[in-house]
């Protein structure tokens, strides 16, 4: 973090803050290719050292790292693609550097940049033989645009300037000069508004909280007037009236466009450096886990022009189809356009995904097939390229690693291996951790979807089904996340409704999709923002839905003329785009052989197994098909919830006497013997940890308070109830005040062994089961909430007293092993004596967090909110391990196994499967495994593979 930096979720950065030189200190090793063909004696790449570098072929560009690190990934892609020869328009790039220095120096611009931007423009004159400086209205006038390019991609997060150079006496050259008036005031008429909205942050109103920009408003009004759909049918006259209403937008913003067009250049320069920590790029930096001080190169490029006539156009091309990974090509095209109303979803554009639909000259479309073809393998990635058409001649403006759904990430990785482009750990190295989880978003049910129809259907645009309250505005939906969030609550599942997104609407749409619901929009095709923002954050989205329409003004929409107001439900499926004006039921997943596989190359990499919580044999099977090599923990007190069984668990501890309550634990052992052979035939060869019984005791007794209410009644109307009397005085003898401390796991155990008794024997003979039908049980038996070793002595005797007795009864043997589950601090403190009685320990760290930091999980979710809200405390500790835990966790590793070299250790709590725990704390910590709930499996496997192909694996 960037010292003295607030939590960037509720504030901007400070003004002025140093960036402790960014670029030298971070090193991200995203691949070590030598890239360029150029030989240099001193081995130094072409733009090391440069404050300003223009590309030109045979440069050498050092390592793929290193060139992302120093020129962004625009500009890396821009030198590349120079490199390789292609049709590029001539550029100049400011490393990442400049934009630490500017901040560095309290926002001031160097006044050597300045001439340095001037000599790089002067250069890329030369390249064109157009002129930016010295125009008189004779030849061709070179316009320039000035677009940021950070490390790594943040579609629509940081600034871009179109059409710098142009002025008043200019555009009447242009004219004068013969060139087309209806094209010189489109592009003057985009000067004005990109360079206003953007550079002199001019023409934007807040109005029902939302950002309303009174340019885009103008030109709305104006398309109305005319009748016509989109700006190219804009006439002449139409275009300067907007001219006018554009320069007094921003003269009532009091603010002013220079006339001088280096002045223009070198303020959109400093407006992108702006940009690098705007709310936005800060917004998205922090949710993606990106380091916040990261700076932005600054890409100088000549200007292309895809609106200069009907043989002129802009578009994105997709090497592969982002949304399934199918290996088939398309494009979003939009003709007489510039790349800004493609990527934004202002305007639906024409999709085209072979070369017979290619809605341009089939020569340039050959020709940008080909260009393709050559950049995805020379990437060996799927690929997002941004190009223009000017009059019939084609143009790459950009190169990036595409977004792409989960489904497809696996897909492609697989694909890719096959095709023998890259290796299994490539591959593995590949996938995120949205990748995973988008893969296990829910669909929607066969049954539900087989029974009706949809009531629209636009584009699919990112893989998964959602089902949410409809939510018009951005601002609004990402309030009642954060509002719920800070209260300990859940957010209601939200669908974030709009005509098309904009940056900054980001937070609301992670808000939409991380409830559970997504994002719908009218306008839009698979590369707009909406598209690129969703299918890289694993949030399903349909856009471009023709049918919807949207009445802000009312807080309504029309789904194919079913009326949806805010609140309502709506359901889509963004892997058929299918749109439903309803609520229907989602289903878990069904998993892809390409995830499969590549879940088990993580496998065969990571050295510490990952194990799952589950409890019972559908969960079993579950958890080995998402990749566990094992149960960690199986929790016995949930297989007594079902109707059959939680009367008489309830009975058994309601018994006041022995004899009474052996006649219940009597009929209970059989369904609990079931139980644990069904688990030990689905994890056949594999470890399953069965942790005793640890009921939360109020949980299994009827409700205290009703109980007391109903007597109160009873005393009210003089009536006697002898026998519910007796029942409420029992209940309150074992009612409990803190019950998360109280007579729970082996307390329970230790004062009703008979319980133990049970367990005990019940596991011994279900595996016993399970081996006669084949299976091979490997069975671990956990003692629950031990605090001293002594407690843990007695239960190990018992066990092992019960063991040999049913074994002895079957007349059969079987190995077992017996540990205890770590989860209170005093149990840490006395891990070596512990560990002489046991053969296994296992951290429960829901449990340690709460009773090592002293917070209780269900009552301090608001303050814990507050607390990472404020940058007082980095996580959530009941999700991400806190430190002062995971020194806990280190000692009893470290004193357990001093005291028994033999000594397995595992987690079996939720931050034993999280990331970021993994990454900071566990997978060097000595431990033999984690666990967690299922569908987590697979991340703490992609992590721990990652963590080995990075070079941090466990030491050996």
């Amino acid at each position: 973090m960037v010292p003295g930096a607030p939590s960037f979720a509720s504030k901007l950065i400070p003004d002025f803050f140093k960036l402790k030189h960014y670029v030298s200190k971070h090193s991200f090793a995203d691949g070590n290719s030598m890239l360029g063909t150029g030989k240099y004696s001193d081995g130094k790449a072409a733009y090391e050292g440069k404050r300003i570098y223009l590309p030109k072929p045979g440069d050498f560009l050092g390592t793929a790292a290193q060139v992302k690190e120093i020129l962004g990934g625009k500009g890396a892609g821009l030198a590349e693609m120079t490199d390789l020869k292609l049709p590029v328009p001539p550029a100049a790039i400011t490393p990442t550097s400049e934009c630490e220095n500017y901040y560095n120096a309290g926002k001031i611009m160097d006044g050597a940049l300045r001439e340095h931007v001037r000599g790089a423009i002067a250069e890329i004159e030369k390249q064109t033989g157009k002129k930016f400086f010295d125009y008189e209205g004779s030849g061709d006038i070179l316009l320039i645009s000035v677009r940021s390019g950070a490390k790594i991609s943040m579609p629509g997060m940081m600034e871009t300037v179109l059409n710098i150079g142009l002025n008043e006496k200019r555009v009447e050259q242009m004219i004068d000069g013969g060139m087309d008036a209806r094209f010189v005031c489109d592009v003057y008429r985009r000067h004005l508004q990109y360079f206003g909205s953007v550079v002199l942050e001019a023409g934007t109103i807040v109005e029902n909280g939302e950002n309303v920009s009174l340019f885009e408003r103008a030109l709305s009004a104006k398309r109305e007037m005319q009748g016509v759909r989109t700006d190219a049918e804009l006439s002449v006259a139409s275009l300067r009236e907007l001219i006018s209403e554009f320069k007094q937008i921003i003269k009532e913003a009091g603010k002013e466009v220079p006339q001088d067009p280096f002045e223009q250049a070198m303020a959109a320069v400093e407006a992108v450096f702006r940009s690098s920590y705007g709310e936005k790029a800060m917004k998205y930096k922090e949710k993606n886990s990106l380091p916040p001080e990261m700076p932005t190169a600054v890409i100088i490029q000549a200007m292309v022009f895809g609106n200069l006539n009907a043989k002129s156009g802009s578009g994105v091309f997709f090497t592969r189809e982002k949304n399934t990974g199918e290996k088939c090509i398309y494009s979003d095209y939009l003709p007489n356009a510039q790349g800004e109303e493609v990527v934004s979803g202002v305007r639906t554009p024409v999709t085209f995904k072979s070369l017979k639909e290619c809605p341009f000259d089939r020569k340039i479309g050959r020709q940008l097939f080909r260009i393709a073809d050559r950049l995805e393998k020379h990437y060996r990635d799927m690929l997002d390229i941004e190009y223009t058409i000017e009059n019939g001649r084609l143009n790459m403006l950009q190169v990036r690693t595409g977004k792409r759904s989960g489904k497809a990430a696996f897909k492609i990785a697989c694909d890719l291996v096959d095709e023998k482009m890259i290796t299994e750990k490539e591959a593995v190295k590949r996938i995120t951790t949205d990748n995973v989880l988008s893969v296990l978003l829910p669909q929607i049910g066969s049954e539900e979807k087989g029974g009706c129809k949809a009531d629209a259907k636009g584009v699919p645009a990112s893989a998964g089904a959602g089902c949410g309250i409809v939510v018009f505005n951005a601002k609004k939906a990402a309030k009642i996340a954060d509002d719920a969030l800070a209260a300990g609550k859940k957010p209601p599942a939200m669908m974030f409704v709009g005509k098309f997104t904009k940056p900054e609407d980001y937070s609301g749409m992670i808000a939409a999709g991380k409830s559970g619901g997504g994002v719908l929009t009218a306008e839009g095709g698979p590369t707009s923002h909406a598209a690129v923002v969703c299918g890289g954050n694993g949030i399903p989205a349909v856009v471009g839905c023709r049918d919807l329409r949207i009445d802000i003004a009312n807080s309504r929409a029309f789904i194919n003329g079913k009326e949806v107001k805010e609140g309502d439900f709506v359901t889509i499926d963004g892997s058929t785009g299918e749109v439903f004006a309803r609520k229907l039921a989602l289903v878990p997943p069904e998993l892809t052989s390409d995830f499969k596989r590549v879940i088990g190359w993580a496998n065969s990499i990571a050295q510490l197994p990952v194990m799952a919580n589950a409890d019972t044999p559908s969960q079993a099977r579950q958890a080995v098909e998402l990749g566990a090599k094992g149960i960690g923990l199986c929790r016995t007190e949930h297989m007594f919830n079902d109707k059959s069984r939680i009367g008489i668990v309830q009975e058994m501890f309601l018994a006041e006497t022995l004899e009474a309550r052996q006649g219940f634990i009597d009929q209970l052992l059989p369904m609990q013997r079931k139980d644990f052979g069904g688990i030990f035939s689905e994890m056949t060869g594999k470890p399953v940890t069965i942790r005793l019984l640890d009921p939360p005791m109020h949980e299994f007794l009827p409700d205290l308070v009703k109980l007391e209410r109903a007597q109160a009644g009873r005393d009210a109307e003089g009536k006697a109830d002898a026998a519910q009397d007796a029942l409420l005085e029992r209940v309150r003898a074992l009612h409990e005040e803190n019950p998360m401390l109280g007579v729970r796991g082996v307390r329970l155990l230790y004062l009703h062994p008979e319980i133990l008794d049970m367990q005990v024997k019940a596991i011994i003979e279900g595996a016993l089961d399970a081996a006669e039908q084949g299976s091979k049980p490997v069975v671990k038996i956990m003692v629950p909430v031990v605090e001293v070793p002594e407690l843990f002595a007695w239960a190990r005797e018992r066990i092992d007293k019960v063991a040999a007795d049913t074994l002895a009864g079957r007349g059969a043997t079987l190995d077992y092993k017996v540990g205890t589950m770590i989860e209170i601090p005093s149990a840490c403190l006395s891990a070596g004596e512990m560990a002489r009685h046991a053969d296994f320990f296992s951290f429960g760290t829901n449990d340690l967090t709460q009773t090592g930091l002293g917070l209780s999980r269900d009552d301090t979710a608001l303050y814990i909110a507050r607390l990472v809200s404020d940058g007082r405390l980095a996580h959530d500790p009941f999700k991400t391990l806190h430190p002062d835990i995971a020194k806990l966790v280190a000692m009893t590793v470290r004193d357990g196994k001093a005291a028994n070299p033999h000594l397995e250790i595992g987690i079996c709590g939720e931050q034993g499967v999280d990331p970021l725990s993994i990454r900071k704390y566990l997978y060097n910590a000595g431990l033999d495994s984690v666990s967690g709930t299922p569908m987590r499996v697979p991340l703490a496997i992609i992590a721990g593979a990652q963590l080995e192909l990075e070079g941090n694996g466990i030491a050996r």
